[in-house]
């Protein structure tokens, strides 16, 4: 009996073991809808000065899926306003260069952030582009560039404080982001 009862427990024990794996795995696949092809982020850790560019080479990308690209911004509690303005450039292997201003909301009226983090960073999705096709093979070259100003004012902010880094991320498909411009 006694031999038994710890062959039952050995069973037991890697059929739990077994079984937290498969688990584990299964909430991996189940959490990425969207296949990651490419993330690449720029660290900001003095803030992101107005003559700052950042630039991301994007890998050549099959031209018959679409893709869902989205922007990755991390920002501290220092960041001072509720939304963000961008200036982006796509730049495609054929030279022509696509260009768009973007607002993004970063905080409810109340001054609650939008971005997920349980410590003083928070980390925020923007989307950017929906099924998206780049139709041209080759590289494409994305530009990105902050367009915050002063308030009542036009000179744009030297430095934005608070924004620790900002990255893209491809998915094939759609994304899912919590803010949209």
């Amino acid at each position: 009996m006694i031999k038994q009862l710890n062959f039952n427990r050995r069973v037991g024990s890697r059929a739990i073991y077994l079984f937290l794996i498969i688990v584990v795995v299964f909430l991996f696949e189940a959490c990425s809808d969207n296949h990651q092809y490419y993330y690449h982020s720029h660290d900001l850790p003095q803030g992101w000065h107005k003559d700052k560019l950042l630039s991301f080479t994007l890998p050549e990308l099959d031209s018959l899926k679409s893709y869902g690209l989205q922007f990755v911004l991390r920002n501290t509690e220092e960041y001072p306003y509720s939304n963000i303005f961008l200036i982006t450039t796509l730049q495609a292997p054929n030279g022509k260069a696509y260009i768009d201003t973007l607002e993004y909301t970063m905080a409810t009226a109340q001054g609650e952030w939008l971005g997920k983090g349980i410590t003083g960073v928070k980390e925020s999705l923007l989307w950017y582009k929906d099924h998206y096709q780049f139709k041209e093979e080759g590289k494409y070259i994305l530009s990105v560039r902050q367009a915050m100003r002063h308030p009542n004012r036009i000179e744009g902010l030297t430095k934005l404080v608070g924004i620790t880094d900002f990255g893209i991320r491809i998915c094939q498909g759609n994304t899912h982001a919590i803010s949209k411009p």
